[in-house]
């Protein structure tokens, strides 16, 4: 890059970088997990907390090559592309933390340990890998929307940092049967209380819509859980089961 177009970005950064949200100072909460594990509800129930600013689509910001070698470079772009999408919403009177979800920021999970430093809490979602590869598409009619390998792969980027302390592990099934006690740990962990707009979140969230829903938010059943014993899945259970990887997952995670 050359001493111009230097400059010109760092006038870019000045003038729509996320610094023009001052209240906005606290750590910021980035969710990713495989896709179909939750990760539009658990970006919903956040949303619905005063003190979180959620966004309300996938920006893909995160999983894009990064522009720069610099990783202070790298976050100011980054940073900048982030309020482009907060300018898209009114901001919260009690908010002081953005939120943004795309399930393949499990991908860069170290690029963003390492490009966010402490100001960042990143949340896996997990869910049972049965689950996940019998969950039929919503627009495709009859076809699945994950394939298992896709699974396996997602699931062990995000599992090798379980223990990071800026990293939370949580699974989708705990949010369902007892959100009260799963988003109370989640909550804690982030640092917040758990306000009674979380819990009713359906009717509180500012994020109402995410195109892998069908129509807008509604409220949590146990339903969704255990799908995959369903007969009509037993071969797309089969061809999860053949890899070498899933039981050791499912098993570390607690679901056998």
């Amino acid at each position: 890059m050359d001493f111009a177009s230097t400059q010109r970005f760092f006038r870019e950064v000045h003038a729509t970088s996320i610094l023009r949200y001052p209240a906005l100072r606290q750590p910021a909460i980035l969710i990713g997990g495989c896709g179909r594990s939750g990760t539009s509800m658990l970006l919903s129930m956040l949303g619905a907390h005063p003190n979180i600013q959620a966004i309300g689509i996938e920006t893909n910001v995160f999983n894009q090559p990064r522009r720069w070698k610099s990783d202070r470079l790298n976050h100011w772009n980054h940073q900048r592309k982030i309020a482009d999408f907060l300018l898209r919403a009114p901001l919260k009177e009690k908010a002081d933390r953005w939120c943004e979800k795309t399930p393949t920021n499990v991908w860069y999970l170290p690029e963003l340990l390492r490009e966010f430093g402490s100001s960042m809490r990143f949340v896996h979602i997990v869910r049972d890998g049965r689950d996940v590869v019998t969950s039929v598409h919503p627009t495709l009619k009859g076809e699945y929307w994950v394939a298992p390998e896709r699974w396996v792969r997602d699931v062990q980027l995000g599992v090798a940092y379980m223990d990071h302390p800026q990293v939370y592990t949580i699974r989708y099934e705990d949010l369902v049967a007892d959100r009260e006690k799963a988003l109370g740990a989640l909550l804690q962990f982030l640092e917040l209380d758990l306000h009674p707009d979380v819990l009713a979140h359906d009717k509180k969230t500012t994020v109402r819509t995410i195109n892998a829903w069908e129509g807008e938010v509604q409220a949590v059943y146990t339903s969704s859980i255990a799908k995959w014993k369903d007969p009509q899945h037993t071969e797309v259970v089969q061809q999860l089961n053949q890899l070498q990887a899933p039981y050791q997952l499912l098993e570390k995670l607690g679901y056998v």
